[in-house]
């Protein structure tokens, strides 16, 4: 058995990006920049006003405003996309919109709301200095800047950043493809009915769409029953993938097949058994570049060992650099036991005491078999070995699953 950090070390160590490819931009949220993304022209790429008004040159204005007007022949309309190719002279205006482009030899822009006009003139009522409200072009991005570093995780700003600069598609690191197979002869799909001895798969809901969450492709492959024939071959299957997650089968029990058949399969084990609670028999082996977790069958210690194993190696799959969960040091508000020779991680959610932020446990029975500890978890603790009991008001640690539930209660807190 091994501990934590050691586990954490041999799972990243054979985690490495995935190969860049190019992505469509609507098929690029949430992927990571492989390489730098640079300006290919300059935004905005023409001078263009920043509102609805009258180009002029800013020598032709000087001095005016409302009991000394300057009026100014209109010799051209420019709407949002036109492209008039004349030039302002002495004593001219153009009635501009936002967006459009600034006539030459116009250098400013009066706003409609300080001008009074007809067909033909135009009175300026005011004297904006010279610049006023033309956006410049290059003033957002110069061409050949880098717009968007490497290592940019793609979300709706990026996607709009690099369809601005006439980007179709972005550079990124592969999107991985991640295989969940469940197992026990134990389990039926919800809608069956239940013989006794059976219960309902619940673990691939929550496993599926927490990774699904972090930007990966899943595909569940079903529930292998307790059949070696059975579970090799739809282990086989799911080898194919970049990562496969199998939920149950991993223990010392007699019908506990998966590490075993994952042993035929050819798979090379890295670590079985973490000094962790819970989550203990966790096993984690690979194939080639196929990264494998062999997750307790459990649906907390399955979910938990994903937060804390699974999701750290995707986000370096998809090129993040942040792997781990935040964490944050809160006093307890309660009194925890826990095993002493066991890293142990409560289910904790945020709540107010005394004027500060505590963490409390979801539930008093904190079993692995307890699914419902983890509903409003907001952190999982962070209780090292050597501990076991933490008295309440004493800090402990705990990696943040909800950052929103903590931002809302430190601000009403603060009120």
């Amino acid at each position: 058995m091994i501990s934590c950090e050691t586990a954490w070390k041999r799972v990243l160590a054979r985690a490495k990006p995935l190969p860049r490819t190019s992505a469509r931009l609507d098929d690029a949220v949430g992927l990571v920049l492989a390489q730098a993304v640079r300006a290919p022209i300059a935004v905005p790429p023409f001078d263009n006003s920043a509102m609805d008004g009258y180009a002029v040159r800013a020598a032709d204005i000087v001095g005016a405003s409302e009991s000394h007007p300057v009026r100014l022949s209109i010799v051209a309309r420019v709407a949002a996309g036109d492209a008039w190719r004349g030039r302002l002279a002495k004593g001219q205006a153009a009635q501009i919109m936002t967006g459009a482009a600034v006539p030459r030899g116009a250098d400013t822009v009066v706003r409609q709301e300080d001008t009074r006009s007809s067909e033909d003139w135009v009175d300026v009522l005011t004297c904006p200095s010279r610049g006023e409200a033309v956006r410049k072009r290059g003033s957002d991005l110069a061409k050949g800047r880098v717009a968007l570093p490497r290592g940019t995780q793609m979300g709706p700003v990026e996607l709009s950043l690099a369809a601005s600069l006439g980007l179709p598609r972005a550079p990124v690191h592969r999107r991985p493809r991640v295989a969940v197979l469940a197992s026990g002869s134990e389990l039926r799909t919800p809608g069956q009915s239940l013989r006794r001895g059976e219960i309902y798969e619940s673990s691939h809901w929550a496993l599926c769409e927490t990774v699904r969450a972090v930007g990966a492709d899943v595909e569940f492959l079903g529930i292998a029953k307790d059949d070696r024939a059975q579970t090799r071959k739809m282990l086989r299957r799911g080898l194919r993938a970049d990562v496969l997650i199998t939920a149950g089968g991993v223990s010392v029990g007699e019908f506990d097949y998966v590490r075993d058949e994952l042993k035929r399969c050819k798979t090379r084990e890295v670590f079985w058994r973490v000094a962790q609670r819970p989550g203990k028999p966790l096993l984690f082996s690979t194939r080639g570049q196929t990264l494998i977790f062999g997750l307790p069958g459990n649906p907390v210690s399955s979910l938990v060992s994903l937060h804390l194993y699974v999701l750290p190696a995707l986000r370096r799959l998809l090129g993040l650099r942040e792997l781990f969960p935040p964490s944050v040091r809160l006093p307890a508000a309660e009194r925890i036991t826990k095993p002493a020779a066991l890293r142990t991680f409560h289910r904790g959610r945020f709540v107010s005491r005394e004027g500060q932020v505590a963490l409390t446990l979801t539930n008093p029975n904190q079993s692995s078999g307890v699914f419902s500890s983890m509903h409003e978890a907001h952190a999982l603790t962070n209780l090292p070995p050597g501990v076991s009991v933490v008295e309440a008001g004493e800090e402990i640690e705990g990696f943040v699953l909800d950052a929103e539930a903590l931002v809302r209660l430190r601000d009403s807190v603060s009120e």
